[in-house]
């Protein structure tokens, strides 16, 4: 019963294929978000996009930098070949960097993020995406939106799955 909303989401998939796009499926615990978020996701990996996930959960909201983990964890080798700087924050941010004391400034890693979504996306379509979006660590939810605010080229989608309360605006 959710032709439709297949529907909507096929088509930003085709058109994250040429330039920037967002799409947020809201509604409230129940409803099916996550259902549709994950045959986006099965639907742009079949489409032969690259997919970065994250699922957050309430209990992990106290946990810096969680998402931006799940998210780049297993593409830590995108991190080679980047400004120093940037790399050295985004290697600090995911606990990559057993050595470094200070928490990373998040200008760094919100510029470390931004070149590595142009660098994937410069590989072929790339489409981020986070079930649950209000449970984001404040950390990554700094970062990621900071990163989405400046990327206006290339094949890259977000789909974020966020649900609503009823009182909710």
């Amino acid at each position: 019963g959710r032709e439709e909303e297949l529907q909507q989401v096929e088509l930003f998939l085709a058109a994250a294929r040429h330039a920037p796009r967002a799409l947020v499926i809201e509604g409230e615990a129940g409803a099916g978000k996550t259902s549709i978020w994950e045959a986006a996701l099965t639907n742009a990996q079949e489409a032969g996009s690259l997919t970065l996930a994250s699922r957050p959960a309430e209990a992990e909201t106290s946990f810096a930098y969680a998402a931006l983990g799940d998210l780049l964890r297993d593409r830590s080798d995108a991190l080679e070949g980047l400004p120093s700087r940037l790399r050295h924050a985004l290697e600090v941010a995911l606990r990559l960097d057993d050595e470094a004391a200070d928490a990373p400034d998040q200008q760094s890693v919100g510029l470390g993020l931004l070149a590595m979504f142009m660098r994937l996306a410069g590989h072929g379509p790339l489409v981020v995406a986070v079930d649950d979006v209000q449970w984001l660590d404040a950390a990554s939810a700094q970062v990621l939106r900071f990163a989405m605010r400046r990327i206006d080229v290339g094949p890259i989608a977000f789909l974020v799955a966020w649900r609503t309360e009823r009182e909710a605006p």
